[in-house]
């Protein structure tokens, strides 16, 4: 078992690599777009965390903690809030969506609401881009979302709506995006919400191949939609 001071070092050492992270992602930036001085998307990695903002003003804040060592961090520091850029605001915007989320769950639960969770993926080989990929499975995603079963389940049996993150790994085959979904549905047992569910794995099947994907191989019609 971890002493609370080895627990202590761990949280140091992964806010450290956080912010190292963070200004590895603004070198990123910077070296794919040396014209710093527009407003293309995602500038606001290199500012964030060590620009003042308009006030011109920072000072330490020193948290002390009941058991713990104190943390200190920076006030009135600029923010990019980039989830998918920078390093340190992902983690901020993923706290607030996991509590925005879990209050969502929590009064669907006190409505009677069931919730299904729901996975969208497509086999791939690692001799396909990450851009490629991805804007092919983004666009399978839309359409599945503007077909005639997903507008008659919405409307019949989704009165809670869905919350949707993307995931991306790397592995033996390379870059894998694909989408988590939680549905939150009106079926009285979860058997029938995960059957009201299912109905949309022919469309997500079909709208993989409209988009060059492999929506018809055994292994896809088995790992491509998972509920």
């Amino acid at each position: 078992k971890k002493s609370e001071n080895q627990r202590d070092n761990e949280r140091k050492d992964r806010r450290r690599n956080r912010y190292a992270d963070q200004r590895h992602a603004a070198k990123i930036w910077k070296y794919y777009n040396p014209e710093v001085s527009g407003n293309g998307a995602g500038k606001g990695v290199i500012g964030c965390g060590w620009t003042l903002r308009a006030e011109g003003l920072a000072e330490v804040i020193r948290v002390d903690q009941e058991g713990k060592s104190p943390r200190a961090y920076l006030s009135g520091t600029y923010r990019c809030d980039l989830r998918w850029v920078c390093p340190c605001c992902t983690i901020k915007k993923s706290e607030e969506g996991r509590k925005e989320l879990n209050a969502a769950l929590a009064q669907g639960r006190r409505t009677g609401l069931r919730p299904v969770m729901l996975t969208l993926t497509a086999r791939h080989k690692h001799n396909i881009s990450l851009k490629d990929f991805w804007g092919r499975l983004s666009k399978a995603e839309q359409d599945l979302k503007i077909s005639d079963i997903w507008k008659k389940l919405n409307k019949q049996h989704f009165p809670g709506g869905f919350a949707k993150t993307v995931e991306v790994t790397n592995g033996k085959n390379g870059w894998h995006p694909h989408l988590h979904m939680v549905i939150i549905t009106n079926a009285p047992t979860e058997e029938e919400a995960i059957s009201i569910v299912e109905d949309l794995r022919a469309e997500w099947l079909h709208q993989l191949n409209r988009h060059g994907l492999d929506g018809k191989s055994k292994a896809a019609q088995a790992r491509s939609f998972d509920v």
